[in-house]
């Protein structure tokens, strides 16, 4: 990682190849390799103004890839009826 890439910052919305790489968890050589193939897969093409890729876009993508979805929080209602005897009604 290049500590002088700006935009490695929190407060930056465009990222250079560099970060793209790192969120991706790649190597900056297979990225740009396999850059090609992933804007076929609809990840993010560089803007053309600003020279960068935006990096809301970048995280969208890859929440767009995800195969299992959060779990949701389980609530239990105690008050239910349960399955088996009812020791408590006799």
């Amino acid at each position: 990682i290049d500590m002088t890439d700006r935009t490695f910052s929190d407060f930056a919305e465009f990222g250079t190849d560099g970060w793209c790489a790192a969120t991706l968890g790649m190597a900056l050589t297979n990225f740009r390799q396999r850059r090609d193939v992933f804007e076929r897969e609809g990840f993010p093409q560089v803007d053309g103004l600003i020279g960068l890729t935006n990096k809301s876009d970048v995280q969208a993508w890859i929440a767009g890839r995800r195969r299992v979805a959060d779990a949701g929080i389980v609530h239990h209602d105690h008050h239910a009826i349960q399955p088996g005897a009812n020791l408590h009604e006799l």
